[in-house]
């Protein structure tokens, strides 16, 4: 589980919620990559990147009743 969990805003798009889910958990960005979506990031997320592995991600922190879910992810894009 993340250590940190921060609401994802009405208007937030889900690469920034990422974002700022990484410098809640003083980690850089290629860090939570590698750690909680299991994949190599550079400086700025792409849909590659987070779409990648986003199913089991959600899955992992459903129990988390603000984390958004696949279905309100994908609403967003």
């Amino acid at each position: 589980m993340i250590p940190v969990c921060l609401k994802i805003g009405e208007d937030e798009l889900f690469s920034t919620w990422l974002a700022a889910l990484a410098e809640a958990n003083h980690m850089s960005l290629s860090e939570f990559g590698q750690v909680y979506l299991g994949c190599q990031t550079q400086h700025r997320w792409s849909s590659q990147v987070y779409m990648r592995n986003i199913e089991g991600f959600c899955d992992q922190h459903k129990d988390m009743a603000f984390f958004p879910d696949l279905f309100e992810i994908l609403r967003r894009h």
